[in-house]
């Protein structure tokens, strides 16, 4: 039996050949982001860890999380450990002045 183009029911077709997944190669210790690691989450760390500027850390490291992403650095573990650090450290400031005595 024959169809109206003229071609049989069980003609065979062609089967497309797989399309590459085109996965993108890395090559080691590059990195895919733009941008390097930032200034200012190094400075956060280093920032954090010094007893008196506890203080300054916290909006440092505030601000190095909010422009990584947006300028596509890396650095994001550096800058939450000094936030954190330099939020302890502020918060001893805090403890000791509101001490008895």
């Amino acid at each position: 039996m024959r169809r109206c183009d003229g071609q049989s029911p069980t003609a065979p077709v062609a089967t497309p050949a797989p399309v590459p997944v085109g996965v993108r190669q890395v090559m080691p210790g590059s990195s895919t982001r733009s941008g390097g690691v930032s200034v200012l989450a190094v400075l956060t760390l280093l920032v954090g860890f010094v007893p008196f500027l506890g203080a300054v850390a916290v909006p440092l490291g505030w601000r190095a999380l909010v422009s990584l992403e947006a300028k596509g650095q890396r650095g994001r573990i550096p800058a939450i450990i000094g936030l954190v650090v330099g939020a302890l450290w502020a918060l001893d400031c805090v403890l000791w002045l509101l001490r008895p005595g």
